[in-house]
């Protein structure tokens, strides 16, 4: 059985470009289109997709423990890739287009980044889905993003029931990943991260046309369910933060919460999650989003949850009485039966054997691991942050106007990859007079900006 890598390609806002003569409008700009959050979260499925999908688990079934080499390189989006921003941005610039494609590299990997992992499928008959367990190293880099800096281990469980058919475009599958620091850690700025942290972990799912994908990481959640049509056309929901800071740093001489001793509960910060529906066209290349709702987290008070905790604490304690309740009849009921016995019959059983065999069954007959299950249900409701909704289509709440750092747009917004409706976003900054001419500056700045004429191999 085979992954399909499934695509979804990053957009850009749609928006006529106006024309002009003057200096402000002609002068070189460098500018950027920006990504939706949607293609970060796909971005990641399709990077463990094809990872999964180069250990080539369809191959070396039932045939024990194996290692498997995957090169990260291989499943990456990179700067130059056709469909990738910064190529788009550079053929949908006019005047502007000098600066942008003096500064676009091209170039070729030297090297690749391998990643070491140690696989092992089983498959008990053919009628059985496969099962894929898999133990993954990779090797933290030199970088900003704080989740790439560490080395990690990922264990991840799949289960494959059905390969890519026309009605199953990703095939069937569900898969369950964790990662986790890979050993006590501590890096050039002296932050310490403990051994088997976890710093990621997800679960995907495809069925048929559908895909589903819930990942929680360091920079937030990822949660999308789409939706995949014979034309290339998908659909569905995904979420999207919008949180923003309202903490006052001037008022505060520039120190941070933590710096004054404040507790989370005093944490200025306002958490949105925003949910939109989606409709990506292939032959537009483009899509539509329509906000549908939007809940505030939270944060609760010390006393709040230890309020919460106490009455899970009573639910759960009810849960175990009443199955314990329920053991202690049905023993009371095997001590009346076996007193009812003669000596004969109670040798003939197996006596004390017989005895313990019963309330063996007795014993298993009450689902533990459900009353277990139920009980991490009622801990993890207790301790989860209140979730407030301040907007929703089809109740027509909208408490926005509430809210309005968070920068949530009611109605429909429309994205493209159409290189003749892009938006530039100018990243350059000058001082012009009310004509449009450029202010003359005696003692202008040092300039930041290097203009590349070569292209380096």
């Amino acid at each position: 059985m085979k992954f399909l890598k499934t695509t979804i390609s990053v957009v850009v806002l749609m928006l006529s470009a106006q024309v002009s003569a003057a200096q402000f409008e002609t002068d070189n700009q460098h500018f950027h289109v920006d990504g939706q959050s949607i293609n970060a979260a796909l971005l990641q499925v399709n990077q463990i997709i094809c990872s999964i999908s180069a250990m080539r688990t369809d191959k070396l079934v039932n045939d024990g423990p194996y290692l498997a080499t995957v090169y990260e390189e291989d499943c990456s989006t990179t700067a130059v890739d056709a469909s990738g921003e910064s190529s788009k941005a550079t053929k949908g610039s006019s005047q502007s287009a000098s600066a942008a494609s003096a500064t676009t590299a091209t170039g070729t990997v030297d090297a690749k980044t391998a990643q070491t992992s140690v696989v092992s499928v089983r498959r008990p008959d053919l009628a059985s889905p496969s099962e894929a367990s898999i133990w993954l190293k990779t090797a933290g880099k030199k970088t900003n993003d704080w989740a790439d800096r560490w080395n990690t281990e990922t264990f991840v469980l799949v289960e494959q029931s059905g390969e890519i058919t026309d009605t199953a475009p990703n095939g069937e599958f569900e898969m369950i990943y964790s990662t986790h620091i890979d050993g006590t850690q501590v890096d050039e700025d002296n932050n310490r991260q403990e051994a088997n942290q976890v710093v990621g972990q997800g679960y995907i799912k495809a069925s048929g046309t559908l895909l589903q994908f819930r990942g929680q990481g360091q920079s937030g959640e990822d949660n999308i369910a789409a939706k995949f049509f014979p034309n290339g056309d998908k659909s569905g929901i995904y979420g999207e933060r919008a949180n923003y800071d309202t903490w006052d740093w001037e008022a505060n001489d520039y120190q941070s919460p933590e710096d004054l001793g404040l507790s989370w509960d005093d944490y200025p910060t306002t958490e949105v999650e925003a949910f939109y529906q989606f409709y990506l066209s292939a032959a537009d290349k483009g899509y539509c989003r329509r906000l549908m709702s939007a809940e505030r987290k939270q944060r609760r008070t010390d006393e709040e949850r230890d309020a919460r905790y106490e009455a899970a604490q009573q639910e759960v304690d009810a849960l175990y009485d009443a199955a314990y309740v329920q053991l202690d009849a049905d023993i009371e009921a095997l001590y009346v039966e076996v007193n009812a016995y003669t000596e004969e019959e109670w040798e003939a059983l197996g006596g004390n054997d017989y005895f313990q065999a019963q309330a063996d069954i007795i014993y298993a007959q009450i689902d533990w691991d459900a009353i277990n299950n139920q009980a991490n249900i009622l801990y993890e409701a207790a301790g989860a942050d209140q979730l407030i909704q301040i907007y929703n289509v089809a109740s027509g709440l909208d408490d926005l106007a509430n809210y309005g750092k968070s920068e949530l747009v009611v109605g429909e917004e429309c994205f493209t990859l159409d290189e003749t409706k892009v938006q530039r976003n100018v990243h350059r900054y000058g001082v012009y007079n009310l004509d449009g001419t450029r202010l003359s500056v005696g003692n202008p700045p040092f300039s930041m900006v290097a203009q590349v004429t070569e292209t380096i191999e």
